[in-house]
């Protein structure tokens, strides 16, 4: 085969930006998922193909790859998992969020990817992208991912509730809470040692106790409790 012809397995979010940097460089691709496709028809689309990625669901990858290595074997097999370690592939995770907007194409070019074999070059599995990419040992995959959670998936609940505590309890519009996330966020980047400020961080027990009767039984008011505990087991919090 002249040129590498990829084979895009999936139909969500990611599959679908997957789909869009690879048409925004003109990377040759196939796609196939189990609702609009049939077997025959990946059976098909692997004789046009030799790399599968593979964007579907983490609690699918590992028998679905397993399934289909029997079928493939001379096809190279790539996931995009944070947390899956699946055997004869490889990992490779966007370390970016992916909502049903498609992106231009600088965007996509500066989103990192996270390889879990040292031996591995992005290079080497999709060699027409050259974005940033660094490795992590496999055995350290659930506690990366956790972090990823934590900073991302968990904030987003945070800013949701702000938002629309914002709009229905405080009539405020919810836009100009965005000017403070964003000027917290650029602490974080540039200082993140001394980012934190206020309240928690100078142990404010009036005030800490004032919101938690503010919450008063909101289901928000134990994860404030909870952060604020959190917080102060820290060696930070000690020093």
């Amino acid at each position: 085969m002249e040129n590498t012809h990829y084979l895009i397995v999936g139909d969500g979010k990611l599959a679908n930006h997957l789909k869009q940097y690879f048409s925004l460089i003109k990377i040759n691709y196939y796609s196939w998922s189990r609702k609009e496709n049939t077997h025959q028809d990946i059976i098909c689309l692997s004789k046009k193909t030799n790399k599968i990625l593979v964007a579907i669901n983490d609690d699918n990858i590992y028998l679905w790859i397993k399934a289909h290595k029997k079928i493939f074997t001379n096809h190279i097999f790539i996931h995009f998992s944070a947390r899956c370690h699946v055997p004869s592939s490889y990992s490779l995770h966007p370390l970016y969020c992916f909502g049903p907007k498609l992106y231009e194409l600088k965007e996509y070019q500066k989103i990192p990817f996270i390889l879990d074999q040292s031996k591995i070059k992005l290079s080497q599995l999709i060699p027409e992208i050259s974005n940033p990419s660094y490795h992590i040992d496999h055995k350290q995959k659930d506690f990366y991912h956790g972090m990823c959670v934590l900073a991302a998936n968990f904030t987003t609940l945070l800013w949701q509730k702000v938002n629309l505590e914002f709009e229905t309890t405080l009539k405020l519009p919810s836009k100009i809470i965005w000017t403070l996330v964003q000027s917290e966020l650029k602490q974080c980047k540039f200082n993140p040692k001394q980012a934190l400020s206020g309240t928690l961080s100078r142990n404010d027990q009036t005030t800490i106790s004032a919101h938690l009767r503010a919450l008063a039984n909101d289901p928000y008011a134990r994860l404030y409790q909870e952060f604020v505990n959190t917080y102060l087991s820290t060696p930070e919090a000690r020093n």
